[in-house]
């Protein structure tokens, strides 16, 4: 039996990882991909049952947690729309596609604290271009325990989450050079964090988020567990 995981700032991610029953969440989630994606094979689709216990039932469980605990409420933007409860379960989302990517132990921890700050530099709703790159002057502040070269690296992916895709390339290289390896985590962390960011659009419409615009494919999978996450 996998042991309770405790979240000590998010009474969001207690429920979460505590629900046994998504019956009424499963519902509506299902009536929404039925309207809005008939396209899509819901059979293909995962639940949020299945995205909480991959998590659950990691090696990286721990670090998950110890990472969202140590999560600094104070800089995040207040805001029922890109406030913490968004926060929180696009860093479910990443920590799902993440660990799909087989990513290392280290890789992990800097794309949860990619999720944790994407929006930190928000100064209103909707369309904000530059908020990544003013939340990316945050960084050095809240990721302390991170070298110069991961900061760097969180700056960019944080500047770019919110920009064109032909832009990564260019910011990357502004706050990054030219390190090869460091290009290749860039460009795996840049994809998981926008697909994750798009797919909690579930808060804002019953819309969601256009799947051609996914990057993932496994990203693909998750309309029912991130539709199910908003509406629990």
């Amino acid at each position: 039996m996998t042991e309770r995981i405790i979240f000590q700032k998010s009474t969001m991610l207690e429920e979460l990882f505590g629900k046994t029953r998504w019956q009424r969440s499963a519902e509506i989630a299902n009536l929404i991909l039925r309207h809005y994606y008939p396209h899509v094979n819901p059979q293909t689709q995962l639940s949020a049952t299945d995205v909480i216990n991959t998590i659950k039932s990691s090696s990286l469980s721990g670090l998950f947690t110890a990472s969202m605990n140590a999560l600094q409420t104070d800089i995040l933007y207040k805001s029922r729309l890109h406030g913490q409860s968004h926060i929180e379960r696009t860093a479910v989302l990443c920590a799902f596609l993440a660990l799909h990517l087989d990513f290392s132990e280290r890789e992990f921890f800097l794309c949860l604290e990619a999720a944790k700050y994407h929006d930190a530099g928000r100064t209103r709703e909707g369309e904000e271009p530059e908020h990544g790159r003013y939340g990316a002057q945050k960084i050095e502040a809240v990721c302390r325990t991170c070298t110069q070269e991961e900061q760097n690296l969180l700056k960019a992916v944080i500047t770019a989450h919110c920009l064109p895709n032909k832009e990564e390339l260019l910011i990357f290289q502004q706050y990054c050079g030219n390190d090869i390896i460091s290009c290749r985590t860039f460009r795996q962390m840049i994809r998981i964090l926008k697909d994750a960011d798009a797919l909690d659009r579930f808060r804002l419409s019953c819309h969601g988020p256009d799947i051609r615009y996914l990057r993932l494919k496994e990203s693909q999978k998750l309309l029912l567990a991130a539709c199910e996450m908003v509406n629990s």
